[in-house]
């Protein structure tokens, strides 16, 4: 048994590199005490390999130091080949990072350098090297699974219908993605599919912080929905970005929920019948390319064209509440010929509750016009979209305006985007 006992210990010692760095949870702080644990770890096992290398069991140790040695120092050759591309345009802070990385990358070669100098006198029997590399394999395993324990945070994806009820039986596709050493996305893991439940929940297993989750939502007779997560880069980031978009529509709905865990997301699936009418036109706004210097007064829905004067649709007045000022900018639509309008946030909340099912995929909605609606700063800020309906309700348009020029209105110009529908659906994507 005191033969067995080195041999054990010596297996078992590999293994405080994994549970030091799951205890202290590297992932939650940006990885700061991984270099500390690992440095530690092995400067005690080059010592322990200096006094005892004429032991067999010391290839328990040996072997996995000189393993760890040589993939830091591929990681590291990585990382500065990634950060060496952007050649005289390098910022100071990837320089700042090329330089610790270099000096990472020497103490790296002094302790490989030392590993080599002090490896066993004499290599131990086939049994005992089989059973280093074989323990070897399960540390790194283990380490792997531990780092995915402690970086887990599931995303819980509640998808309804149209009118709000559960869909069951969805299938969800995801991969998931980390953040690289040079701020690129780097693939780190896939799966599905995960149906969703009886109440439309389908659980995602996803991970913390630094970390992207994209997902295909798909069910026959629908719409398929592609779903996007984004990295939460630190613990004080309160929230976590998502984004929705369909085969024909990139982005259709941006927001953000809590960064709890789980994540709860609710979004809709819609039906095969709600596709993007092909009677909806898109047309590019720019009242400079219209009238030239001229200030734009009017817009005509019809032709997506700015005029000075009548006849048109939409009547334009730019203002400050402090007189010509180029701060605290509002402005002013006002619906001629019937035609009304109604202004709703841009930024759709993915909590049930926040933001319908019409306003995620710009669908025009039934109520809440009124004849004008002022567009003040805070509405600029934070994002908005106008929908028209003219008084017969047969024609329904999404309108987006980007105001410049002097406030008083006397240069006012004007750009943005016009979704028009003349066929009387509602459906403006």
């Amino acid at each position: 048994m005191r033969f067995l006992f080195p041999k054990f210990a010596a297996a078992l010692a590999i293994w405080v590199i994994p549970l030091c760095v799951g205890l202290l949870d590297t992932h939650r702080e940006g990885g700061s005490y991984f270099l500390p644990v690992v440095s530690v770890w092995l400067l005690v096992a080059l010592i322990v390999c200096a006094r005892s290398r004429a032991s067999d069991w010391i290839a328990f140790i040996w072997i996995p130091i000189t393993l760890c040695i040589f993939a830091g120092a591929i990681g590291f050759l990585g990382g500065l080949e990634a950060a060496g591309t952007h050649g005289p345009d390098t910022g100071a802070g990837e320089a700042s990072a090329i330089v610790l990385m270099l000096g990472l990358l020497a103490i790296l070669a002094g302790f490989g350098f030392a590993a080599f100098w002090f490896r066993p006198r004499e290599f131990p029997t086939p049994a005992i090297l089989v059973g280093a590399l074989l323990n070897t394999a399960a540390c790194g395993i283990v380490m792997t699974h531990l780092d995915r324990h402690v970086t887990r945070q599931e995303i819980a994806l509640h998808i309804l219908d149209r009118d709000g009820k559960p869909v069951p039986g969805a299938s969800v596709h995801y991969q998931r993605f980390g953040y690289g050493s040079d701020g690129s996305t780097v693939f780190d893991d896939e799966g599905g599919p995960i149906l969703s439940d009886s109440s439309g929940v389908a659980i995602i297993p996803s991970r913390q912080m630094r970390y992207e989750t994209r997902a295909t939502i798909s069910k026959p007779e629908h719409r398929d929905l592609l779903f996007k997560l984004d990295m939460q880069f630190s613990q004080h980031d309160q929230t976590r970005n998502v984004v929705l978009s369909t085969v024909e529509t990139k982005a259709i709905a941006q927001g953000s929920v809590p960064a709890t865990d789980p994540v709860e997301v609710t979004v809709y699936l819609p039906p095969a019948s709600d596709a993007p009418d092909p009677m909806t036109k898109q047309m590019g706004l720019y009242s400079k390319r219209d009238l030239g210097e001229q200030p734009a007064r009017f817009l005509d829905l019809a032709t997506g064209k700015f005029t000075v004067d009548r006849p048109a649709d939409l009547m334009l007045e730019l203002s400050s509440a402090i007189g010509g000022s180029y701060s605290d900018r509002r402005l002013r639509i006002v619906g001629l010929n019937g035609i009304e309008l109604l202004m709703l946030p841009s930024k759709a909340k993915f909590d049930g509750a926040g933001s319908t099912y019409e306003q995620i995929f710009r669908i025009a909605p039934t109520h809440g016009y009124q004849s004008e609606i002022t567009i003040e700063e805070e509405s600029y800020t934070n994002g908005y979209v106008v929908y028209v309906r003219s008084a017969d309700r047969k024609r329904h348009a999404r309108l987006h305006l980007d105001a410049a020029g002097n406030l008083s209105g006397e240069d006012a110009r004007y750009s943005g985007e016009l979704f028009i529908n003349s066929s009387g659906s509602r459906l403006l994507e």
